[in-house]
């Protein structure tokens, strides 16, 4: 018993000696004591992180053996730049060792990308550690089996690869195409502005945004052009040219979805922001996905998304107005109520303001172009019956004479009665769009009287539920 446990004293003291004499050493003195890490120990020499990783700031360094360089480019490693790139995305600010991790942690490295460090088993960016927590003065490395060269984020990846997908090639021309008139909604210098103006989907999604996950589906050519045609009757434009375009974006603004889902986490469904469900087959993908450093691609035959699915109805909340035809705002209620189902709710409603055809004014933007059914929950809980109608479209112009007529009207639908304590939705009319786009002006207008027993207005919210053929 004696003899084991001395010899347990000595290993723990040799043990214990040797951790200290490392921690006296800096990164770069440790990693170029390991003959199996020389050829990363060189390219730190050549790129200058040695005298980084001699600093006195903590840093953590993740370096493939020399089996798994072996297996880099030599172009990427005989270009300075690049050479700088790929050793930047091996090293991290600050020190992280395993027993740090719950699960996953999201590491940015000095190239500016992240990379998840996992627990169980130990990875960083999928790549196995075989060797973790080596304890230096400055920080720690881990060695791994295969290089993190660094990956191209979601925005790099479309844009290298314009020529190779059509549906990628159109979204890298958005940056010269300004599909729904953001310009004309700058004040100031729009030369000026033009610059700062991102391509559209960028306006959706950053997918620049290191810190942010996507996955994305990119489809073969054939697949792109069908969905595309499915959509075209529904992204009527004034040409020919822009109806193409906005079809086209039409069908890539759903297949960007938040998150990484990678193949065992697919579910049969995925729902874009937009609140298109949009099936996913993996029987339909192409080859392997593409890992990115903010996501993943699969590439796919076709991603047959249905009319019924792609075009949602569309929720204008009644408490969202953009102006109203008077200045009452004493006589304006935003309300927060419980209906009688026990669900919590918010409206709008306008009383005693003794203005007849006093009116309310909405606005939906990207539409498609169809008719559309408007249906509306008007909660009338202080009343007796009265009417409100909608009015699509429409705008006010000063003729010559100085009179104000109103314009280009697209639909003005009749009055309909809001009878009290009635929650259900009511039918409120209709509208066709010849050219999908925005609508500037809903109106919701009261009774033409002064009398403020007939002309209330109510509204939880409307529904534009459009028509597919």
């Amino acid at each position: 018993m004696g003899l084991a446990f001395y010899g347990c004293s000595d290993n723990l003291e040799e043990h214990v000696a040797i951790t200290d004499s490392n921690l006296q050493k800096s990164l770069t003195q440790r990693i170029a004591e390991d003959s199996e890490l020389s050829k990363f120990s060189e390219l730190l020499g050549q790129s200058g992180y040695d005298e980084i990783l001699n600093a006195s700031k903590s840093y953590t360094v993740w370096i493939p053996d020399n089996e798994a360089m072996s297996m880099v480019s030599s172009e990427m490693l005989n270009d300075a730049e690049q050479l700088d790139r790929f050793i930047s995305n091996h090293i991290a600010l600050s020190s992280f060792s395993t027993d740090m991790i719950k699960d996953t942690l999201s590491v940015q490295m000095l190239s500016n990308k992240y990379a998840d460090f996992v627990d169980t088993p130990s990875s960083i960016a999928g790549v196995h550690i075989s060797l973790a927590d080596q304890y230096a003065a400055n920080g720690v490395y881990h060695i791994i089996d295969h290089d993190l060269a660094p990956r191209f984020n979601l925005w790099e990846y479309i844009v290298a690869n314009p020529g190779n997908h059509e549906q990628n090639s159109f979204i890298g021309s958005l940056d010269s195409f300004d599909l729904f008139n953001v310009e004309q909604q700058i004040e100031g210098d729009v030369e000026e502005a033009r610059d700062t103006l991102a391509n559209e989907l960028l306006r959706i999604y950053d997918l620049q945004d290191e810190k942010k996950k996507f996955t994305y589906f990119l489809m073969a050519d054939d697949g792109f052009e069908l969905e595309k045609e499915k959509l075209m009757p529904y992204s009527q434009r004034k040409s020919e040219d822009s109806t193409q375009m906005l079809a086209q974006f039409n069908v890539v603004k759903d297949l960007v979805f938040k998150g990484v889902y990678t193949p065992n986490m697919l579910p049969d469904t995925l729902t874009s922001i937009y609140g298109v469900k949009v099936s996913i087959n993996q029987e339909n993908f192409i080859g392997e996905p593409v890992l990115l450093s903010n996501g993943i691609v699969y590439i796919v035959d076709r991603m047959d998304v249905k009319l019924e699915n792609k075009l949602v109805p569309i929720k204008i909340e009644g408490e969202n107005p953009i102006s109203f035809s008077h200045n009452r705002n004493d006589n304006l209620f935003y309300r927060e109520k419980i209906d009688p189902s026990g669900v919590y709710f918010e409206d709008l409603v306008v009383r005693n303001h003794g203005v007849a055809n006093f009116t309310v004014n909405y606005r939906v933007s990207k539409l498609y172009s169809t008719t559309y059914k408007v249906y509306f929950r008007a909660v009338n809980d202080f009343e007796g019956e009265f009417k409100q109608r909608l009015r699509i479209g429409g705008r006010y112009v000063v003729q010559e004479d100085e009179t104000v007529e109103l314009v280009d009207v697209i639909a003005d639908n009749p009055a309909v009665w809001i009878y009290p304590n009635v929650y259900e939705e009511i039918y409120a009319g209709e509208f066709t769009l010849e050219q999908a786009g925005n609508i500037d002006r809903i109106s919701l207008i009261a009774e033409n009287t002064s009398d403020d027993r007939w002309n209330p207005l109510t509204l939880d919210y409307m529904i534009l539920v459009p028509n597919i053929e």
